[in-house]
């Protein structure tokens, strides 16, 4: 299974731009992004599990599964950073 990598500084890069431009809201487009983040971590959560214990695939699927988490977290920091900027 492979995915294209998410290119992080270009996706900030155009939420920014969309923000300061007003041509998209950044939050929609946060949500958006979290919502195919949730969907692939969905898909993920408990593909490990059903691994043999020690399993070089189950070690690479909780790697991917933990990416996922750290970019939900991220995409956090983005909203609030965009909910400030809009004080």
């Amino acid at each position: 299974m492979s995915w294209p990598k998410p290119d992080l500084a270009e996706f900030h890069l155009k939420l920014i731009a969309a923000a300061q431009a007003g041509l998209a809201d950044p939050i929609g487009i946060v949500d958006m992004q979290r919502r195919e983040l949730l969907r692939r971590l969905r898909k993920l959560s408990v593909r490990p599990m059903a691994e043999p214990e020690h399993s070089d695939a189950g070690l690479l699927l909780e790697g991917i599964v933990l990416r996922l988490q750290a970019d939900l977290r991220w995409l956090e920091a983005c909203e609030t950073r965009l909910d400030r900027m809009e004080e």
